[in-house]
């Protein structure tokens, strides 16, 4: 199964666990216990929510899709199931990912990962920059967003939506630093990286990706640190954000010792 994400390491502030000792007589038992939060943001009439294993159907269908994940290199689509995307929820191994709702009706959706740096060198005005520079970006994110219903594209939802959830990641779920990146042609999403979020270009990694036909593309990386985020909005975003704190332990989670 391939499940679509971007190459990097996943930070997970969704997901942790730790063991805890409960005292029964001559037994001491060990449950690992694992805590997830739950992220829903609502925002005029769009929602962002933690895709969950009922989600599973409608992500195969969009990942399965060559029109939609094409511009991520796979015109064909993804290989997967709607089982082994189930699975991935019940495991706990993709808790980053989010569905976006517009008027309750499922249309794409938003994930992030901790952000890894490149193998390549990054170039700024044709120049190699510092590796210090992008190597050492502890609490920065990378996030991610596809609006797959293409009859609800073009019309500034993808902007809204980056802006309240790199906002919410500033805000409530201790990142320091986004790093956003598209490809070198891609203007428009340059114009909207730079002039409506505020972003700072870091450079250009020539030759950075390679789609499934071998055609390598070069990537712009932008960058914005929290401060200059918060500084860089006239006016403060109103939207609502909750967190929702579960907590789950399996029998094979249980260790007895006497």
């Amino acid at each position: 199964m391939i499940i679509p994400q971007r190459k990097g390491v996943r930070h997970d502030v969704h997901s942790y666990s730790y063991h805890k000792q409960i005292k029964e007589g001559d037994y001491t038992l060990t449950l690992l216990q694992k805590w997830r939060i739950y992220m829903l943001i609502k925002y005029e009439n769009l929602t962002i929510r933690n895709a969950v294993a009922a989600d599973a159907e409608q992500l195969c269908a969009w990942w399965s899709d060559g029109k939609i994940m094409a511009q991520f290199g796979m015109p064909n689509g993804a290989r997967c199931t709607p089982e082994e995307i189930r699975k991935s929820f019940n495991d706990n191994t993709d808790t980053n990912r989010y569905i976006i709702e517009l008027d309750g009706k499922p249309i794409g959706e938003m994930n992030y990962r901790d952000f890894c740096y490149p193998d390549g060198v990054i170039e700024n005005d044709g120049k190699p920059i510092d590796e210090t520079v992008y190597r050492n970006m502890d609490g920065a994110a990378e996030p991610g967003i596809k609006i797959c219903d293409f009859s609800e594209r073009d019309k500034g939802y993808g902007t809204k939506l980056l802006t309240v959830f790199i906002d919410a990641l500033f805000r409530y779920h201790g990142c320091e630093k986004m790093i956003l990146d598209t490809d070198l042609k891609n203007e428009r999403a340059q114009h909207v990286y730079e002039k409506k979020l505020g972003f700072h270009c870091l450079g250009i990694q020539k030759s950075a990706s390679r789609d499934e036909s071998d055609f390598y593309a070069s990537v712009v990386y932008f960058e914005m640190n929290k401060a200059d985020w918060f500084a860089f909005q006239k006016e403060p975003l109103v939207y609502t954000h909750n967190s929702i704190f579960t907590c789950a332990c399996k029998a094979e989670d249980i260790t007895v010792a006497r």
